[in-house]
């Protein structure tokens, strides 16, 4: 399907696209390659997915990295932002994915207490000065994509809330975007 996608785009269009991946499964090293051939820019990989923790990530991330991909790093909710700060200190994660819902399926509620998570890594990136960005998957809504955009996320995944829109996609997208402007 990355293959597809990436294909379908005009040239001048493909540079400008990001496809971003959240490779939520076990053994994602296994896919690493196959992902950066078929055209994927950023690769998410899931924390709790690393049976040897920091040593799989840190081997994980250099793997990406040497693909030609970006690196990301996804974390459930219940997962401590300590656990994956020296993962981060390297300097090969650009993007940490915060889930707001646990994994598995569309249409969850947005869980409060991961606003304090998005504000502690606003404030590590801030205290490191680097260009870290934070994504906020699960729940998004237009209730809540303001919370998360004043705790510090720079970018939201709105599945549900958008293809679930009672008057479509677009509108959706509109939505979202002028409580992010107000």
């Amino acid at each position: 399907m990355v293959k597809d996608i990436r294909q379908s785009l005009e040239p001048d269009e493909g540079r400008h696209v990001i496809l971003d991946l959240h490779m939520c499964v076990n053994g994602p090293e296994r896919y690493v390659q196959a992902m950066a051939d078929a055209g994927a820019t950023r690769f998410i990989f899931q924390w709790e997915a690393m049976k040897n923790g920091f040593d799989d990530a840190l081997n994980l991330a250099r793997a990406i990295l040497e693909s030609g991909m970006e690196c990301g790093v996804s974390i459930n909710p219940e997962t401590p932002i300590a656990d994956i700060l020296p993962l981060l200190e390297h300097g090969l994660v650009m993007l940490v994915d915060v889930l707001s819902v646990n994994p598995g399926f569309g249409g969850q509620q947005f869980q409060e207490h991961v606003l304090e998570k998005i504000r502690e890594l606003a404030q590590w990136r801030s205290e490191k000065q680097t260009e870290l960005l934070i994504l906020v998957d699960g729940g998004i809504n237009s209730h809540t994509a303001p919370m998360a955009i004043k705790a510090g996320a720079d970018i939201l995944v709105a599945g549900t809330f958008l293809f679930q829109h009672p008057q479509g996609l677009l509108k959706g997208v509109k939505e979202l975007k002028s409580k992010h402007q107000n």
